[in-house]
């Protein structure tokens, strides 16, 4: 797995279409078939500017484009750190949904939402510990294509997990979190306790 930093040279903040465009254009467009998975991070020039560049984890190693710069990658090996019983920090965006009748809508009510981000760990090989879990709601997700336009709701989680099955986090690890990953949300970071 490769774990990179991508420089977004023109700043295109509002059309996360346009970000997934560029964005899979550095991996023979193909997200899904290489595990692509992106988080915007954003940094302030000394002139005031936005500066946005991606966290990317990936199967393998992208390549930058005329709109893409490709900073930094690195390959790692989540399987020899993620070991069940160790407990990490997590960080992550995720658009938790309900399905009603076949069709999904977002979910609405806090203590319901992170339910559902809960429920998603422990299906997944993971528990939030210490009733540690923060929300803080993200900027809409606007998505501009063929088919039209569209919003997702999604919300930044933080708190404290433990593995309780390796195998089946590393997997969730690989593949992201819940919905709207072709837009920026699943990507979890994990950092030392």
């Amino acid at each position: 797995m490769f774990i990179s930093s991508i420089l977004c040279e023109d700043l295109v903040i509002n059309d996360e279409q346009m970000i997934h465009s560029m964005l899979t254009n550095c991996f023979d467009s193909n997200r899904e078939k290489y595990n692509v998975l992106y988080r915007k991070n954003y940094s302030e020039l000394e002139n005031g500017e936005l500066k946005m560049n991606l966290l990317v984890y990936s199967d393998v190693q992208p390549v930058s484009t005329d709109e893409l710069k490709v900073i930094q990658s690195m390959y790692v090996e989540p399987e020899k750190v993620i070991n069940t019983g160790k407990a990490f920090r997590f960080n992550v965006i995720a658009n938790p949904v309900r399905t009603t009748n076949g069709k999904k809508h977002p979910i609405t009510n806090r203590n319901e939402r992170i339910g559902w981000l809960k429920m998603k760990f422990e299906s997944n090989g993971a528990e939030i510990i210490f009733n540690s879990c923060n929300e803080i709601r993200v900027d809409p997700i606007h998505m501009f294509h063929l088919y039209g336009k569209g919003t997702i709701t999604a919300y930044q989680y933080s708190g404290i997990l433990r593995i309780t099955d390796s195998e089946k986090f590393i997997e969730l690890f690989h593949k992201g979190l819940g919905r709207g990953k072709a837009y920026g949300c699943g990507l979890i970071q994990l950092g030392a306790c």
